[in-house]
């Protein structure tokens, strides 16, 4: 497989470095020959991202990374020349990807995707990895749609450069890396990555349809297989994907994107959700999942409404045979609240409609939950947020700004409070002695 280090189907490589000398004007191939360095020189990080792919990973594996890499048969010119190549070496076995990366504005093109994808499957390489600022709901979840016939026998993936630095960010503020020298590897390419001149750029706007749907909601209705409809689901979800990847940096946690498993063998189902959502109800929805919270984080976006609604769902303790005490055992949960537009909504059985209360005014008894018929006890509650957006709603950056901060801001209100409720363990039930119950029946 290898000679003098290479995989035997390249002329010539590089291994990738962690300071490159290469041209100040290939400034993509400089940064991606950091990022490859640091993937095979920091153990855990690297083995953190190929395991999100499905490599073959574990202790013994050992990771080698190329650049420049040119293979042996002409099958590729220069202007199509992977920016690198990863080998996992398991064994005596070797799992191999291509690696595409872009930086700034670039987008990824097809028609090059589809390329490599060629090169792949032609040197019995293992998948195609396109990294750029672009998101996706997963790395399985490509931004680009390529031929089918293309990903039979080579899997194509996506990292964006942010979710390479939320992993990063995660394993050094959690002190993951064993090895001083390795750890301070991993600062530098964070250092390096978030520096503005890096090409490395976060989620900052809606894409430019956003105005005009948001607009067309107010006087006809969307049509499914509107490209307008399908661009907005699809910034919707990378939106969400940003805001996941932030809330992990900020709870030093992984939080992610909640997905049915429909929605993840399937980019195609999780799209047409979206779309549903969106022409239906002119709402787009997503859930977080953060770990160890009482419940999935609900964020919508009414775009008639004009608002952002941030929410989580809780059952109501079955062991409260009372209205009140229900409802107060939520309220003592929420008294570190300070935001006085907290919402409570109230879940009543047999479809009955819902109450929402204000926390503020159920915290100081302002108000008497009266429930829809005598017997019945709220079944869930519903702690949620509404943020009125007005003519804000609509402005593609400002959106963006608003959500970015709704959501840490109602974890940190609410989310980080709340505790499911969980059934008491069941009592022994005390035996009664015999010759007490004996005394007894001689005394009858």
């Amino acid at each position: 497989m290898f000679e003098e280090g290479l995989p035997d189907f390249l002329v010539s490589g590089e291994k990738a470095r962690l300071i490159p000398v290469g041209k100040e004007s290939n400034k993509e191939r400089n940064v991606a020959s950091v990022f490859l360095s640091a993937i095979s020189a920091v153990d855990e990080f690297g083995k953190e991202l190929l395991k999100e792919i499905g490599a073959p990973i574990n202790s013994r594996s050992k990771i080698h990374c190329y650049t420049e890499v040119v293979f042996k048969e002409k099958i590729q010119t220069t202007k199509d020349r992977p920016d690198g190549l990863i080998v996992v070496e398991y064994g005596k076995t070797f799992w191999m990807a291509l690696v595409e990366a872009k930086i700034g504005n670039a987008p990824l093109n097809k028609e090059q995707i589809e390329t490599y994808l060629d090169i792949a499957r032609t040197f019995k390489v293992n998948a195609l990895i396109t990294v750029s600022n672009q998101f996706a709901s997963l790395p399985t979840h490509h931004p680009i749609q390529v031929d089918k016939r293309k990903i039979k026998t080579v899997s194509l993936y996506h990292w964006s450069w942010t979710s390479i630095v939320a992993n990063a960010l995660l394993l050094a503020s959690n002190k993951s890396i064993s090895d001083p020298d390795q750890a301070f590897i991993l600062e530098e390419l964070l250092r390096f990555l978030r520096h503005p001149n890096s090409g490395v750029l976060s989620f900052t706007r809606m894409g430019p349809e956003w105005k005009d749907v948001c607009q067309a909601v107010l006087t006809t209705p969307l049509k499914k297989h509107a490209p307008e409809v399908e661009s907005t689901v699809s910034t919707w979800h990378q939106l969400v994907k940003y805001l996941a990847l932030e809330m992990s940096v900020a709870t030093s946690n992984p939080v992610a994107v909640y997905m049915s498993r429909n929605h993840k063998e399937s980019a195609q189902n999780y799209m047409q959700a979206g779309v549903t959502s969106l022409v239906d109800r002119n709402e787009l929805e997503s859930q977080f999942v953060v770990p160890n919270t009482a419940g999935r984080i609900k964020l919508v976006a009414d775009i008639k409404g004009r608002t952002l609604v941030a929410s989580m769902r809780l059952d109501a303790p079955k062991d409260k045979q009372q209205v009140k005490s229900r409802v107060a055992w939520l309220v003592r949960q929420l008294s570190k609240c300070a935001d006085t537009a907290m919402q409570i909504k109230i879940i009543w059985p047999n479809r009955s409609a819902d109450d929402v209360y204000c926390l503020t005014d159920l915290r100081e008894e302002k108000v008497v939950v009266t429930p829809p018929s005598a017997k019945a006890l709220p079944n869930a509650f519903e702690v949620m947020r509404v943020y009125e957006l007005a003519g804000r709603f609509a402005a593609p950056k400002v959106f963006v700004e608003e959500a970015e901060k709704i959501l840490p801001d109602f974890y940190e209100n609410a989310g980080q409070h709340l505790r499911a409720w969980i059934a008491p363990p069941p009592k022994i039930k005390p035996q009664r002695d015999e010759e007490d119950e004996d005394n007894r029946i001689k005394l009858e």
